[in-house]
């Protein structure tokens, strides 16, 4: 009898390592359908959300939790260099408009950089181009944050950053229809952006590159920035810490006066002469065409967006309370 059940010993271990790698399974199939990782786009397609494993998603991380504190310590003489780089269709546009016109009036101070977009990936030559400015210099780019005050102290980085939603719509249609400035006049349909959200190829291709605009800039050249992660977010905060100032689109009047505080020399006479001018400017610059959003699209991104939400919190959260201590300062 002892010899019968050794003999059928195999089968039973091979039914039990069966048994337990199909529990393992399933335990592992109800974790990735678990109801967080699903969305309902509003006529009951369900669209799974990739799940984040980069981190929990609670917001109480080490470095969210602390409050970003401008030093708001104004840096007197010229002996700086601005590097701005910026989100697409925050408003940098207008506010390099403004300060080349303050250097076409004060040539001997403040001197403005093109900076060459073919660069914008490469830190090394990023570091060269900083390091071929004169002193007393501002450039505006489209380019990841890239630490170069490792070998250049006296530079310092600013940016505008704008509501996730709004500037999603901006650049998507921007980038199809141009402004009174750059009219790009597709000859062909192109989806609005309800549409492309329905797409899978656009929503992967084009949506999903828009969507982390802003958290790609402020982390940086790791090549993790290029994915939505929480550790990105982390990154992008961390390293908005390390900016003399980040305005705010919806607030542009007010950012440009905080910079002009924060640069009283370099930037001495840049808030009058956009209180002068900024009204046609701004108009220039506005994409000519944006389709309103169906409320089954706007619900969805206010879920798939929430990473840039919460850092746009964050900014703003520091703004305002940099735009208080100033004007308590002045009273």
């Amino acid at each position: 009898m002892a010899t019968t059940l050794k003999k059928r010993g195999l089968p039973y271990k091979v039914t039990f390592l069966l048994f337990l790698w199909m529990a393992v399974m399933l335990m592992y199939v109800c974790l990735i359908m678990e109801p967080s990782n699903i969305a309902n786009d509003g006529e009951g397609k369900l669209k799974y959300l990739p799940r984040r494993l980069s981190g929990p998603p609670q917001k109480e991380t080490s470095t969210s939790s602390l409050p970003l504190h401008f030093e708001l310590k104004p840096i007197n003489g010229t002996n700086v260099t601005i590097l701005h780089n910026a989100v697409p269709k925050t408003g940098s546009r207008t506010l390099e408009l403004f300060l080349r016109l303050l250097g076409t009036r004060r040539m001997s101070l403040l001197h403005c950089y093109t900076f060459p977009p073919n660069i914008s990936k490469n830190a090394d030559q990023i570091r060269d181009f900083v390091g071929s400015m004169k002193q007393g210099s501002y450039t505006r780019g489209h380019f990841p944050f890239t630490n170069v005050s490792r070998w250049y102290s006296n530079t310092r980085y600013i940016n505008i950053v704008r509501p996730p939603i709004q500037r999603l719509l901006s650049n998507y249609y921007y980038d199809l229809y141009g402004d009174k400035q750059q009219n790009q006049s597709p000859s062909f349909h192109e989806p609005t952006l309800d549409e492309c959200l329905e797409k899978e190829v656009c929503f992967i291709k084009v949506y999903s590159y828009y969507k982390q605009t802003t958290l790609r800039t402020f982390c940086g050249q790791d090549p993790r920035c290029n994915q939505y992660t929480r550790w990105t977010l982390e990154k992008a905060i961390e390293n908005a810490r390390k900016y003399l100032f980040i305005g705010v689109t919806n607030q542009l009047n007010e950012s440009i006066s905080i910079l002009e505080t924060l640069l009283p020399d370099l930037f001495n006479g840049l808030t009058k002469l956009f209180l002068a001018g900024s009204g046609q400017v701004t108009s220039d610059f506005k994409t000519v065409k944006k389709m309103q959003l169906q409320n089954k699209s706007l619900e969805f991104l206010q879920r798939d967006m929430d990473l840039e939400f919460e850092f746009y919190q964050f900014v703003l959260n520091g703004f305002n309370r940099a735009l208080t201590e100033l004007m308590l300062k002045r009273k």
